[in-house]
């Protein structure tokens, strides 16, 4: 795309006249006209109001192998340093969340098995009359029927941790 397609679309984008936006960078409508014709080409001060006016780069503006800011190499550049680094940072929160949930699942199953005074107690099966007896968390457990949600908490706070960890362990394998 040449620069005056270029004005051309970020003009109309912002459904702006030729009026409109000579009006706000301070030039005539023809001006501007022969910009967008490609006739000629603004001065240096004019392509720096125009790229602050419509937030792109005066190399978008000016070079007409770019069609976007993103094809410039150094905005592309960028981009994959900065996608690098917040795509760790995103796994360190999920699995964070992820292993916070599971954590505090353990901890208010845990609390609620010892502060609740459960026994249970299970013939033995001897003669002798004799029967085992359950206290604290695994009683709790068996009587409630929750082994499985506190299963769940535990693995949710190990695969958590898993999630932080292992795209750093890649990192490390690749070294």
């Amino acid at each position: 795309m040449t620069f005056g397609e270029k004005l051309q679309a970020l003009r109309k984008k912002q459904g702006w006249t030729q009026e409109e936006l000579a009006a706000k960078i301070t030039v005539s409508r023809q001006a501007l006209s022969k910009w967008e014709l490609g006739v000629t080409i603004p001065d240096t001060e004019n392509v720096l109001q125009i790229s602050k006016l419509f937030g792109v780069s005066t190399d978008y503006l000016l070079n007409d192998e770019y069609d976007s800011d993103n094809d410039i190499p150094a905005v592309q550049t960028k981009s994959e340093a900065l996608t690098k680094r917040y795509s760790g940072m995103m796994y360190a929160v999920i699995g964070g969340v992820i292993s916070a949930i599971g954590a505090a699942g353990v901890l208010i199953i845990a609390v609620l098995g010892s502060i609740s005074s459960v026994t249970t107690s299970y013939p033995s099966g001897e003669e002798d009359g004799l029967a085992t007896v359950k206290t604290g968390l695994p009683a709790f457990l068996e009587l409630n029927n929750i082994g499985w949600l506190f299963a769940l908490c535990v693995i949710l706070f190990f695969v958590g941790i898993f999630i932080v960890v292992f795209p750093k362990y890649q990192k490390h394998l690749k070294k």
